[in-house]
């Protein structure tokens, strides 16, 4: 038996996957947002320079869209330490492959930054959604308290925080009460909405739309940055933009703010509140007369197609209408010479069709035989007395 035994294949021991009931995510849920002694950008960058170290110099290696994704990761972690947000939506959201992500929340794990657990299933006795808390967040040791998780403390006992802050005070670890903010809603299909839009933070007098971006990124600066483009806004006094023009010129502009402020980061800088204020404010401006300029110039193309059209059409009417004239001047004026007709047909001309420009009307002046109905008859006329006169002398 012993012998046989060495050749059966041997059976892995499955590591039990910690399961999130209902009631502990209400818990997780409803924990007070952390407030850091220093500002969340100054918080979130610490966060992510740790995470950056696990990668060393893989990390410039990376793609600039999966370093956006890992960014995005951090920016969710701030409030309470982590995030439900599925990988596939991390990876639709910046066009990456899921596996990128999935790798990406492998090395974290592996390096202790991040903790895995799993929600219950609604469909099912076995896993749902995935849960990763970034073990360096202040909140974490708390967690670990109420939930009971399995975190071998002794094996990174030398990983410290170096973003540790004392913890704001959580609700009381004895009681799982019901959440301050509700579970991620379900569509019709039962699918879990892992995008945390629902615990994001609202930011007054500032649109949804524009909450529903930024309101994570920038925080109660975004109000201020809302302020001013507000201002710009009202400062130009116009009737042809409308309130969608200010969203989406609104949203360009804060997009364009956010590339600043990262590029100032990474020199090592930082952008102060009124700095924010005074590039919004300006951006706001050159946007809003940009996109004016843009409106004129259509409504300028459309009527200059519209002048040329119309001034074509009346310089054909124009040939014709020397013929009818000049009939009605000979009417009545019988007696009159030709450079009197010609004279009148061209100031009548410039009356009848005012789309004729000086450049037309010197047309018609030097090519004025071309379209004349006098001219030839007064040509046939001499021609007549020329031959007459001719066959006159030679009888």
């Amino acid at each position: 038996m012993r012998i046989f035994a060495a050749f059966l294949p041997r059976t892995r021991k499955m590591s039990k996957n910690r399961k999130i009931s209902t009631e502990e995510f209400n818990f997780l849920c409803g924990l007070a947002p952390f407030v850091p002694e220093i500002d969340q950008k100054s918080f979130k960058h610490a966060l992510l320079r740790r995470v950056e170290r696990v990668f060393g110099d893989k990390w410039h290696n990376l793609s600039e869209k999966t370093r956006q994704a890992i960014d995005y990761i951090c920016f969710l972690a701030i409030d309470r330490g982590f995030i439900y947000a599925s990988p596939d939506h991390i990876a639709q959201k910046h066009g990456i492959g899921k596996s990128t992500v999935y790798d990406a929340l492998k090395v974290l794990r592996e390096e202790g930054i991040l903790y895995k657990a799993n929600r219950c299933s609604r469909k099912q006795n076995g896993l749902g959604c995935p849960i990763h808390f970034f073990t360096i967040h202040p909140y974490f040791e708390r967690i670990c308290q109420v939930l009971k998780l399995d975190w071998k403390t002794e094996r990174n006992a030398g990983r410290k925080a170096e973003v540790g802050q004392n913890a704001s005070e959580t609700r009381d670890s004895g009681v799982l009460e019901v959440a301050t903010y509700s579970e991620p809603t379900h569509d019709q299909e039962g699918q879990t909405n892992d995008t945390q839009s629902n615990v994001t933070r609202i930011i007054k007098y500032v649109p949804k739309s524009i909450n529903q971006l930024y309101a994570h990124i920038f925080g109660e600066r975004l109000r201020h940055v809302w302020v001013k483009i507000k201002q710009a806004w009202k400062s130009i006094k116009q009737s042809m933009l409308t309130e969608d023009d200010l969203f989406s010129i609104a949203r360009n502009v804060i997009q364009n703010l956010l590339r600043r402020w990262k590029d100032r980061m990474k020199r090592g800088e930082d952008m102060s509140v009124d700095e924010m204020c005074a590039f919004a404010y300006k951006s706001a401006r050159e946007s809003f007369y940009n996109a004016m300029a843009e409106m004129y110039m259509e409504v300028y193309d459309e009527t200059v197609e519209e002048y040329l059209l119309e001034k074509e059409r009346q310089f054909e009417l124009a040939k014709r209408e020397i013929a009818c004239l000049e009939k009605y001047y000979v009417w009545e004026h019988p007696e009159a010479r030709y450079e009197d007709m010609v004279r009148h047909v061209l100031k009548e001309l410039k009356e009848v069709f005012p789309y004729l420009d000086r450049n037309d009307l010197a047309h018609f002046e030097e090519n004025y035989s071309l379209y004349s109905r006098q001219y030839e008859i007064l040509r046939d006329y001499y021609r007549r007395i020329e031959s007459e006169r001719l066959c006159y002398r030679f009888a």
